[in-house]
C-alpha cells in the first residue's frame, strides 16, 4: 500500500528544548513520523537543552538550533529573520509545524517564501500573548491551518484573532508514561519522606502561569487537620523559575519545611507519581494541562482548580474541582481524599480509564496523521 508520508520533509519548530508538555509530545510525534511513517523529520528550536537533544538523538531525530533573530534592533531582526527563512528553504520542507507562540507567528509569517506546501499553527496554551505586531498580523493572514490542544485555545484563536472555527482542529495532548526509573521506595528516600506519609504532588514548572501559592495556603490548612492520621507531604516538582523564591520564603516563614518538598526538574515523573497518593494542580491559566493528565495516567485521584482546561481533562462533572483562589475549599478536597483510601482508589481508576480513552498518545498521533494525510493528498 502506498505510503504518502515516505520521504516527505516535515519541519517541527519549537521555541525551547527545555522539557515540558510540548517537547514531550513533539518527541513522540516526530519519532512516529520518522520511524513508523518514514517521513524525513527535523526538530528545530531557538533554545538548546542538552537533555532534550539527547532524547532526540536516541530516537534518531535530527535537530538544529537556529541563530536567534528576535534580539537587537530592527535591522538585526530583519537580517536574522531572512537567514532563518533561507535556512528553512535549504531543508525544502513539505510541511512546517511550529509549536508555541513565537514559532507559530514567525513560521506563519514567512512560510509562503520557504517552498513549503503549508504551515500548521499549533496552539499549545490557553492564549497568553497578543502583540498586534507586524509579524503576528502576517502570520494570522497567511497561516491556513490551526490546531489547538484545548477548547480554551480554540476560543482564544476565534475570539482574539478572529480565526474561523472551521479551520481550527482540536487535537488533545497525548500521554503515555514511561517505565519508572526508580521504585517508589527509592523516590521517598530521595525526597526524605517517611514511608508512612501521605504524599500529594503537583508537576508543573514554578512560573507565573501556575498558582502554587494558593496550593501552599491550602496545604497549611491540610497539615493542621485533625482528621489525618498520617503525616501529609506536598511535592512541588518542576523547574525552579520566577516564583520559586517567594514560594520557598512562604514555606520558611510558615514553618512548613517538614511538609513541603521542592525537588526541581524531575526526569523520572512516572517514578515520582507512583510514589504519591494524590495529584494536585493549582493554576489560573491552562490549555490542556499535562500535569493533570500525567497524574491521571499514573492512576491518581486529582484535586484541581476549576478552570476550563481542568474540566476538559477530568470531565465536566468531576467533583474535586476548586474555585480559583479558594485555599480553604482546596484544603477540604485534599483532606477528603487523603482521609479515604477507597475513594482515592475509585477516582484514581476512573481517571486512568478516562485518560486512556481520550488522551492517549496513540489517539493524538492518529489525529495528527489524519490531518497531515489530508494536506499531503490535497
Amino acid at each position: 500500500m502506498d505510503n504518502p508520508f515516505e520521504n516527505k520533509r516535515i519541519l517541527i519548530v519549537l521555541h525551547t528544548m527545555v522539557i515540558g508538555g510540548s517537547q514531550t509530545q513533539v518527541l513522540h510525534f516526530a519519532d512516529y513520523l520518522k520511524n513508523r511513517l518514514k517521513a524525513e523529520v527535523q526538530v528545530w528550536s531557538f533554545i538548546y537543552s542538552e537533555y532534550y537533544a539527547q532524547m532526540l538523538t536516541q530516537h534518531g531525530i535530527p535537530f538544529y538550533i537556529p541563530s536567534p533573530f528576535f534580539e537587537g534592533g530592527r535591522i538585526q531582526k530583519t537580517i536574522g529573520l531572512l537567514r532563518f527563512l533561507f535556512k528553512i528553504r535549504s531543508f525544502r520542507p513539505h510541511i512546517i509545524m511550529p509549536f508555541n507562540n513565537l514559532p507559530n507567528k514567525v513560521c506563519g509569517a514567512i512560510w509562503k517564501w520557504t517552498g513549503a506546501k503549508t504551515c500548521v499553527w499549533n496552539q499549545r496554551d490557553e492564549g497568553r500573548d497578543k502583540t498586534g505586531g507586524f509579524i503576528e498580523k502576517l502570520a494570522l493572514k497567511y497561516t491556513p491551518i490551526f490546531v489547538s490542544n484545548s477548547e480554551e485555545g480554540k476560543r482564544f484563536l476565534h475570539n482574539t484573532f478572529n480565526i474561523e472555527s472551521e479551520v481550527i482542529t482540536i487535537i488533545h495532548n497525548g500521554i503515555r508514561l514511561a517505565r519508572p526509573k526508580l521504585p517508589k521506595e527509592e523516590w521517598k528516600k530521595k525526597l526524605n519522606i517517611d514511608s508512612s506519609s501521605l504524599v500529594a504532588v503537583m508537576v508543573a514548572n514554578l512560573t507565573q502561569y501556575k498558582d502554587h501559592q494558593t496550593l501552599l495556603e491550602a496545604w497549611k490548612s491540610v497539615i493542621q487537620s485533625a482528621s489525618l492520621q498520617r503525616k501529609p507531604v506536598l511535592v512541588m516538582a518542576g523547574k525552579k523559575c520566577e516564583t520559586y523564591k517567594p514560594l520557598k520564603d512562604y514555606v520558611q516563614v510558615n514553618q512548613l519545611e517538614p511538609y513541603v518538598r521542592f525537588p526541581g526538574f524531575v526526569d523520572d515523573v512516572p517514578g515520582l507519581l507512583k510514589a504519591c497518593d494524590l495529584g494536585v494542580f493549582s493554576s489560573k491559566f491552562e490549555g490542556c494541562p499535562n500535569g493533570i493528565l500525567e497524574s491521571m495516567a499514573a492512576g491518581l485521584p486529582v484535586v484541581a482548580t476549576d478552570i476550563t482546561g481542568a474540566r476538559e481533562a477530568l470531565g465536566e462533572d468531576y467533583p474535586f474541582l476548586v474555585p480559583e483562589d479558594d485555599s480553604e475549599i482546596f484544603a477540604q478536597k485534599i483532606i477528603a481524599f487523603l482521609s479515604d483510601l477507597k475513594m482515592r482508589q475509585t477516582y484514581g481508576a476512573q481517571n486512568f480509564k478516562r485518560v486512556s480513552e481520550l488522551f492517549s498518545l496513540e489517539r493524538m498521533t492518529l489525529c495528527y496523521q489524519q490531518l497531515l494525510f489530508r494536506i499531503i493528498r490535497h
